[in-house]
């Protein structure tokens, strides 16, 4: 059985990021968790698009689910792309000319052959387990940088991905918010669902437990380490 994602000695320069990726090897299965924790601030690193296969490494390979994103046609690319939520730190990639409801469930609604009711159905639910009364049909700019990261959280859980990506995932979250989301995520790994995992909080690698596979991102290097550090 292939791993749903695997680095295998990938190399990306650093160009806009606040590092690169040097050499970096791993495995991530059904239900796995990885934990990365950056330095002591919200570092800007090409793992996450490289992982989406958005960005050619300059050596090695990046396969999702057997086959190497290099290697698919785009319309595969897309395909297995869009089975995969992400929250994108603090920048949320909000799109200025839609609302927040419309820009959460833009992924699904152009991509699975569900009604748009349902899916803004299964959004609202979310929210709700998250703690917001509606899903906000506002543009980004007039919601609370707390509300945002929330509906960062409900379109990256929308339509049960495979594989979560969350930079940053719990910035801005109060406790109480935090505690659900974490509900959620542990839930769905149940049913298979990968976490890869950024944090600059050296507790948050706890959260996951003791199944979660811990690694210090430095230099471009990703250096495992024990629950004891």
């Amino acid at each position: 059985m292939s791993a749903l994602l695997e680095f295998s000695q990938v190399s990306v320069p650093q160009d806009e990021y606040d590092g690169g990726l040097s050499n970096v090897t791993f495995m991530l299965d059904p239900g796995d968790v990885m934990v990365i924790l950056t330095e002591t601030k919200l570092m800007n690193t090409p793992l996450c698009n490289t992982a989406q296969g958005l960005l050619t490494p300059d050596s090695g390979v990046v396969r999702y689910d057997g086959s190497d994103w290099q290697a698919m046609a785009p319309d595969e690319q897309a395909m297995h792309r869009a089975g995969t939520g992400r929250i994108y730190g603090m920048q949320g990639a909000w799109l200025s000319n839609l609302d927040v409801d419309e820009s959460v469930t833009l992924r699904v609604r152009h991509r699975a052959h569900r009604a748009d009711a349902e899916v803004y159905e299964e959004a609202r639910r979310l929210a709700a387990q998250l703690g917001l009364n509606e899903l906000p049909g506002k543009r980004p700019p007039l919601l609370s940088k707390e509300t945002l990261q929330i509906c960062q959280c409900v379109r990256a859980l929308l339509d049960a991905p495979n594989l979560i990506l969350a930079e940053y995932a719990t910035y801005h979250m109060s406790r109480s918010v935090k505690e659900h989301f974490m509900n959620l995520l542990q839930e769905r790994r149940k049913s298979g669902m990968a976490v890869l995992w950024l944090t600059v909080d050296l507790q948050e690698c706890s959260l996951f437990g003791t199944s979660a596979r811990r690694f210090r991102y430095a230099e471009g290097t990703l250096q495992e380490f024990g629950s004891e550090a």
